[in-house]
């Protein structure tokens, strides 16, 4: 009995220093940091800060070159693709320096399927990691208020840019991919709920195309000073836009592995095997000579912009 008594007595005292050290802990201090939406995107530096960080997702970083690679873009000394020759590689079989994932990049490795399914794969998280922050800046920096209405403007056009871009390097590399609610994923639904299948080629392209139109809308330039030379222009989003449409008439997409025209390694079923699992083809089962005519009319769009020339040698 007087061992339950002197248990009882010291779980008594023990809550009571607990509830004591409670109150004197001011823990509101520890939540001063944390800032909002709305303070965020209400401030001009902020709202720059957050469109910077989607647009950081662009640029490889030496330790994403030594482990699975960026978003692709950039040229593809370190993220190679299956659609360039020996010249735009040269001389350069890359490696970098000695760590053992060093020689993933090498193109001469990459050529002869000398890689496994782990090569690269960053590209895929840091592209959407993308599309989610530009996705939350064009949604919310309407908010501002240091801003005039042509910047803010301008600002979501940039993020509306990057956004479409970082799906075109998605479909670039991997063909038909996932296109994302415009009001992003609720994280506390079910993994069935968030199981976002993939949507057509076309369906990517025209996704890509609206974007760019739209962006070049809302961005204000056509050209840009120094200070703002990496910032999207309206040709760059019009070339974006352009270079789709080019990609989508081409064999591998517009319905031309069934009627003889082979790319190099790709059989007839190609295009039939590749399927959601509800059964819809992703890849396009029938040519549409249209197709070239539509990428034709977006390159033309580029030319009547008339601030874009062919470089030639005087």
């Amino acid at each position: 009995m007087k061992n339950k008594f002197a248990i009882y007595m010291m779980s008594v005292v023990c809550a009571g220093t607990l509830l004591t050290s409670c109150e004197d802990l001011d823990s509101d201090k520890y939540f001063k940091d944390r800032k909002t939406i709305e303070v965020v995107f209400q401030d001009k530096t902020q709202s720059e800060e957050w469109l910077a960080y989607a647009y950081s997702f662009l640029k490889g970083s030496n330790a994403e070159v030594t482990s699975k690679g960026g978003t692709g873009n950039g040229d593809g000394s370190w993220n190679p693709f299956c659609f360039a020759d020996d010249m735009y590689y040269g001389d350069r079989d890359n490696t970098f320096g000695d760590s053992k994932d060093a020689t993933w990049a090498s193109y001469n490795s990459f050529r002869l399927g000398e890689y496994d399914e782990g090569v690269g794969q960053n590209s895929w998280i840091n592209c959407y990691k993308g599309i989610y922050q530009a996705s939350v800046f064009i949604h919310n920096i309407y908010m501002n208020k240091e801003m005039t209405a042509d910047e803010i403007e301008d600002y979501r056009g940039q993020a509306r840019f990057v956004r479409a871009y970082y799906y075109w390097l998605l479909l670039r590399k991997y063909g038909p991919v996932p296109i994302m609610p415009d009001e992003g994923a609720d994280y506390t639904k079910s993994y069935d709920e968030l199981a976002i299948p993939r949507s057509t080629y076309e369906e990517v392209v025209d996704y890509i195309s609206k974007e760019m139109i739209q962006a070049a809308k809302e961005i204000k330039y056509t050209h840009r000073d120094e200070g703002n030379a990496a910032r999207p222009t309206k040709g760059a989003c019009l070339a974006t836009r352009a270079l789709a449409y080019i990609y989508a008439a081409s064999p591998l997409a517009n319905g031309q592995l069934q009627n003889g025209s082979h790319p190099a390694g790709v059989t007839d079923d190609a295009a039939k095997q590749l399927v959601n699992k509800d059964g819809t083809h992703l890849l396009s089962l029938t040519y549409d000579e249209s197709k070239w005519a539509r990428a034709a009319a977006a390159c033309k769009d580029v030319m009547n912009l008339n601030a874009y020339e062919l470089f030639h040698v005087a």
